[in-house]
């Protein structure tokens, strides 16, 4: 991988080749996003077909415009299985594809994505998504470290990061857990007590 001299150079070489490169769906976010379509699909035809007979099918459909909505619906499901993929055609971290503002294009003829813009802060904070991905760029050797970073986070995401610790402390003593809890959570060590 490159080494950039920041995040924001790092993000915007991807769009870059993102914008001349961005591969069709895969096996598994076409499976999935087409799957959930045509099921939705068939539900909402089993339900135009049997509404005088019975409420089945159309008890299940409910409001028809949400359930096609929700059919067509590119969920956060869909958008992990989109980052999953898209990391690994670019050689870059998953948050690094995340921080990137993208757009679903769902014609079945071209299943793909567009890089549509990169916000890096929010009411003067960098945004968590490039927090994110500036710590995962550390790690993957691709930007170099800065001292202040924590100090650029919006102080609400700091506190909700501790209060996620904090919660999880609480879960371990209730459960005798006698390990470090951020060990835990990133998957290291795992001991009861």
């Amino acid at each position: 991988m490159t080494q950039f001299n920041s995040l924001e150079e790092g993000l915007t070489d991807l769009m870059e080749r993102m914008e001349v490169d961005m591969p069709q769906f895969n096996d598994k976010v076409d499976a999935v996003f087409y799957n959930r379509s045509y099921a939705c699909e068939r539900l909402i035809n089993m339900a135009r077909e049997s509404t005088t007979e019975h409420t089945v099918w159309i008890n299940m459909v409910g409001n028809p415009f949400e359930t096609t909505n929700n059919g067509n619906n590119f969920d956060n499901i869909l958008w992990f299985l989109s980052y999953e993929q898209l990391a690994e055609h670019f050689d870059v971290p998953m948050s690094w594809v995340h921080a990137i503002r993208l757009k679903v294009k769902t014609d079945p003829m071209r299943r793909t994505w567009e890089a549509v813009g990169l916000n890096m802060t929010h009411e003067g904070y960098i945004t968590d998504n490039c927090y994110a991905a500036f710590l995962d760029g550390v790690t993957a050797g691709l930007i170099p470290p800065a001292d202040n970073i924590e100090e650029l986070r919006h102080p609400d995401m700091v506190a909700l990061t501790k209060g996620y610790i904090e919660s999880f402390k609480e879960f371990m003593a209730e459960m005798d857990m006698n390990s470090n809890a951020e060990d835990i959570l990133k998957g290291y060590d795992f001991t009861l007590a």
